[in-house]
């Protein structure tokens, strides 16, 4: 087994949180989607402008898909969802983002 000298490790300080859920919020505000129904009445989302980031285009879409549950809900239902479901969107987006920047210093 080869042994390593002690070294000690330089790791870049992670930026705030804050700065963080920015990013996310930007990334979210660059994405739209289409929401719909198939002839089954199947929810549908399809990605009309990417945010560059293939994950944070999936996350929205299938979040948002949710909005798309009750059958019977009306346009003003599904948008009132839609905005309600963003802070969340956006949390969700910066932890992704602070566990990527993580890995990146670890690597």
């Amino acid at each position: 087994m080869m042994m390593m000298p002690d070294v000690p490790a330089v790791v870049a300080p992670a930026p705030a949180a804050d700065e963080d859920i920015i990013v996310a919020a930007r990334r979210m505000a660059e994405v739209r989607v289409t929401l719909g129904r198939d002839s089954r009445g199947r929810g549908q989302c399809g990605i009309q402008v990417s945010s560059g980031d293939p994950f944070v285009d999936e996350l929205a879409c299938r979040d948002l898909s949710i909005c798309l549950q009750p059958r019977k809900a009306t346009p003003e239902q599904v948008n009132s969802c839609i905005e309600a479901r963003k802070p969340g969107l956006v949390d969700q987006i910066a932890i992704y983002l602070q566990r990527q920047r993580n890995a990146n210093v670890e690597n």
